[in-house]
Order: C-alpha cells, then sequence, then structure tokens
C-alpha cells in the first residue's frame, strides 16, 4: 500500500470526502480507522500533567495515514464534522474518565471544537451527554475553540460557551496570536485559557523583543484573570523562557508527544513530567493563581542595564516601569547583595534563581525570589530575561521563625532544670544538660530511648496511663512524682511537668517535660 502522503496527494478532496462520509456512518470502521492521542500540558514551573489535549487521527485503508489539518479542513468543509466532532468528545470524555490521579490530580482532557459544531443547535446537548455516559464531570473538561468562533454570530457563540461554563466546563482559545487574533476577544469571549501559537516560543527569530511581547500578553490575561498555555515548547531552553515570563502551563515535545491513550496518558497522569523547573513550594505552590500582582519581568542587559519592566514592578517596588527602564538594576538591589548578581562578564551564570533584597520606593527591605534565563536575541545580543516574585512575607515569617527556633532552642539548652521533648510513643526525642544530669547520663545517651527505660518499674505504670490520656487528647498537662533510675543503680526521685504540644489542626503532636529533682526534708 502506497504511503499516506503519496496516495493522499493523489486523491481528490471528493475522494476523502467521500471515505470520511463512509467511515462516519459505519460504527465499526469508525471505530477502528479513527483514533485519538493525547498529548500532556503541564503546569509551570513544577511539570505536573494537568491536562491532556484529545488529538485526533485517521488511517485509511486507501490513502493512509490523512494528516489532521487535512481531515479537519476536508470535514469542516462538508459538514461532516459535527459527528466527527461528537465521536472525538465521546472517546476523550470516556478515557478522561478512566485515567488515575497524577501529581497534581486528574489531568482534564481538552477537545478541539469547530465554530460550525457551535453553531448547532444541539452542541450544549452533545457535551453534556457525553460526560454523563463517560461519567466525567464537567471541570474535567476543557473545549478549545479558535478566533474564528466570535466571526460569524457572537451573540450565539457566547451563549452557548456561557452556558456550558456555568455547567462547570472550561473554555480555551486556541491558537491565539497566530492570525489576526485580537485582544478584544480575550474580554468579549467567555474564556478560561488561553493557548498561544507557537511561533511566539519557537519561531526562528525569537528575542528579547518576543520575550517582552510575551510577557505582555501574560500581563494581559493575568489581569483578566485568564491562565496561559504555551504550545510548541521543544526543547528545555523555551522551557526556561516562557517559565521565567510567568506562562501558567506548556505544552510540546518536551514534555510529551501525542500517544495513544494507553501508550502514554496513562502513565504519564500517575507522576510528573521530569523537569529542571521545580521550584521551592513555599513560593510557587501547586495552586499558583492566575494573577499574581507580586510577580513582575525584568529584560536586561548581561551588565544589568534595564531594558523592559512590567507593569507589576509598580505593586511590588513603588516604582512605575518608566522609572525602572533604563536605569541599572544594581540601583535597587541592597548593596550587600549585589555580589549575589550574575557576573556581567559571564552571561552564562546569569541562568538560575536567587534571594535578593530590593529597595522599595518607600525605604522599605522586600526579599524578591529571582529566576533568570538568557534569550540570544539576534539584534543585539544576549539578553537577561528575570521572573521576580515578592516572597517578603515568606521570608520574613521564616526568619522569624529561625529566632523564634534560636531562641527557644538557648532556652532548653541554658534551662535549669531538666527538660524533654518526647513523642506520643514516649521515646525521647530530646534532653538538655541538666536532665541528662539528673540522670546520670550524657545527652547522647538519653535521646532514642523510651521513657521506660530510666524509670523505676513500679512506677512505668503511671507514666503509661498518664502518655495514654495525653496521646488521647483528654489531658492537656500532668504532675508527677516518680523515681528514675541511675547507671550506679541510685533511685531519684524527681518531679516532672508534662505539657502537651499540638499541631496545626489542634492534634497532639509531642510532650515536653520539666523535671526537677525533689529534695527530702
Amino acid at each position: 500500500m502506497p504511503s499516506g502522503s503519496t496516495a493522499l496527494s493523489r486523491a481528490s478532496t471528493r475522494h476523502v470526502e467521500a471515505r470520511l462520509r463512509e467511515v462516519l456512518a459505519d460504527p465499526q470502521r469508525r471505530d477502528s480507522d479513527l483514533d485519538v492521542h493525547f498529548q500532556p500540558i503541564v503546569a509551570l514551573p513544577r511539570g505536573d500533567v494537568v491536562e491532556v489535549e484529545a488529538l485526533v487521527r485517521w488511517h485509511d485503508e486507501r490513502l493512509g495515514e490523512v494528516p489532521p489539518d487535512v481531515l479537519v479542513g476536508v470535514a469542516e468543509d462538508s459538514r461532516l464534522v459535527g459527528d466527527l466532532g461528537r465521536w472525538v468528545l465521546e472517546r476523550a470524555s470516556r478515557a478522561a474518565a478512566s485515567w488515575p490521579d497524577g501529581a497534581g490530580g486528574r489531568p482534564a482532557v481538552a477537545v478541539n471544537v469547530s465554530p460550525l459544531q457551535l453553531e448547532e443547535p444541539g452542541f450544549v446537548d452533545d457535551v453534556r451527554g457525553a460526560l454523563a455516559r463517560s461519567g466525567l464531570p464537567a471541570d474535567g473538561l476543557v473545549l478549545e475553540v479558535t478566533e474564528a468562533v466570535g466571526v460569524a454570530d457572537p451573540g450565539a457563540t457566547h451563549s452557548v460557551l456561557s452556558t456550558l461554563r456555568r455547567d462547570g466546563v472550561r473554555v480555551a482559545l486556541d491558537d491565539f496570536g497566530m492570525g489576526r487574533s485580537s485582544l478584544t476577544l480575550l474580554r468579549d469571549l467567555p474564556l478560561d485559557l488561553v493557548k498561544i501559537d507557537r511561533s511566539f516560543v519557537s519561531g526562528p527569530r525569537r528575542g528579547a523583543s518576543d520575550a517582552v511581547l510575551l510577557r505582555l500578553l501574560v500581563d494581559a490575561c493575568h489581569s483578566l484573570g485568564l491562565q496561559l498555555v504555551a504550545e510548541g515548547v521543544e526543547d528545555e531552553a523555551q522551557a526556561r523562557t516562557v517559565t521565567a515570563l510567568g506562562v501558567d502551563r506548556a505544552q510540546g515535545w518536551y514534555f510529551g508527544r501525542p500517544a495513544p491513550d494507553a501508550d502514554g496518558v496513562g502513565a504519564a497522569s500517575r507522576a510528573p513530567v521530569p523537569t529542571p523547573l521545580d521550584v521551592r513550594a513555599e513560593v510557587v505552590g501547586p495552586d499558583r493563581p492566575t494573577h499574581r500582582p507580586d510577580e513582575f519581568v525584568l529584560v536586561s542587559t548581561p551588565d544589568h542595564r534595564v531594558l523592559f519592566a512590567s507593569s507589576a514592578v509598580h505593586d511590588v517596588l513603588g516604582y512605575l516601569p518608566a522609572e525602572v527602564a533604563g536605569g541599572a538594576l544594581t540601583a535597587f538591589v541592597h548593596e550587600p547583595d549585589v555580589a549575589l548578581m550574575s557576573d556581567p562578564d559571564d552571561v552564562a551564570t546569569a541562568p538560575g534563581e536567587r534571594l535578593l533584597r530590593v529597595r522599595h520606593r518607600d525605604g522599605s527591605l522586600r526579599y524578591l525570589r529571582s529566576r533568570t534565563d538568557v534569550v540570544d536575541d539576534p539584534d543585539h545580543g544576549p539578553r537577561v530575561v528575570t521572573l521576580c516574585r515578592d516572597v517578603t512575607p515568606v521570608e520574613l515569617d521564616r526568619r522569624e521563625a529561625r529566632v523564634a527556633a534560636s531562641t527557644f532552642e538557648r532556652v532548653f539548652e541554658e534551662a535549669p532544670c531538666g527538660m524533654s521533648v518526647t513523642g506520643l510513643d514516649g521515646v525521647i526525642r530530646s534532653a538538655n544538660r541538666a536532665l541528662a544530669d539528673l540522670y546520670g547520663r550524657g545527652p547522647d545517651e538519653v535521646v532514642g530511648r523510651h521513657i521506660d527505660d530510666l524509670t523505676h518499674p513500679d512506677d512505668r505504670a503511671v507514666d503509661a496511663v498518664n502518655l495514654a490520656a495525653q496521646a488521647g487528647g483528654a489531658v492537656e498537662r500532668v504532675t508527677v512524682r516518680k523515681r528514675v533510675l541511675r547507671p550506679d543503680g541510685a533511685v531519684l526521685p524527681v518531679e516532672v511537668v508534662a505539657s502537651v504540644v499540638r499541631d496545626e489542626d489542634g492534634t497532639p503532636s509531642l510532650i515536653v517535660a520539666h523535671v526537677t529533682a525533689v529534695v527530702a526534708r
């Protein structure tokens, strides 16, 4: 049999249409000749699979492999796209309903929808029916539409999409920027996601100007509460760039190629796609909100001269973008931290993550976690793209926690009475020097031992009752006199005051004890 491309080149469009009509009319041939492949879409920067796009494939016994664009084009021209779309929607919904949860939960499935489908009176019922038959929840489906949906009958399109969104289905605008896309579409259509055309990411002249345009689009989408998806990410450098520019999600061969469900999606949805883009979870969690007034982007030269600053720089540092652009980045960085910035003589050191202190206009210090990527501008040489996030609250809390921990550690170690931290299992986690002296042992000889090992046998039953009561939450604080055993066989009477420490949800987690020797009178 000849190859698909050769056979198709000799086949007329009418012949392709006739073959497609036969396939769609015969359920057995439809399920054998047509197939759906799935390509993962990942959340940035973590790389968790959060969505999977369903892509129709057709292998005809006479035509061979029919390219997807030819298949869809013929289906639309012949008004067969409704039948084809219903079949894809059914197949994709059934597959997605069977996927296991991954690192980011069960991935949603994205299905492409032709403008002609939206014009059909029964389209809403088609979607609802596919969800009901498959058992897929509405929020597990994303409908991908193109800019053409707003051309023929904008009012009807808006009504259909709004109805489905009220059901919980999400809507994505596909291939934004490929043709004559207008920013007004982002405002006028009921959308949740915007997928930017691959030319923004993998164009032959991708440089700093493209990075600025992409960041402006990120700001525009985030200001409207929309998430941005970068298509066509094919290598690590492109993945780093779109991450640094604040893009929310990405799709492309770097993260996974389209594959039949049995070959790829099931496995991919069980674990994050391997990626070097992980960052600290406390700074950028898995549920990162779309609009971040604490995040801005800078484009600069290797010697730190700012060429572009996104609008949110004012929210973070109190300066207008025009006041930052043209100046030296070092003028805003706290002087002791300037040395942490990349060496302008070695731009290769720029990529990476840093924590810098930066001066706000009001004189206060802000902690910025920055991620940088070097972009080679064909006309002007290397440019450094830096995504900055204000992590001041997180960093101040962390520093306060360190001070508190250091203070407690000093008080614990220098307390004149014996102190211990014990687990609910009765095993000693920490002991200070005063406690070790009471027991006639070194601190290392006390830590890791059960309190029974250090208690007179006749007093162990009382300890067990008290420990069970505190572990169960019935008692907060107990005071008891008991006898401890020293290595030389001596018995020492002590008084123990033991208090429960609870975790964030109020569950008992540890017991802190103060132990003093009982002086005979």
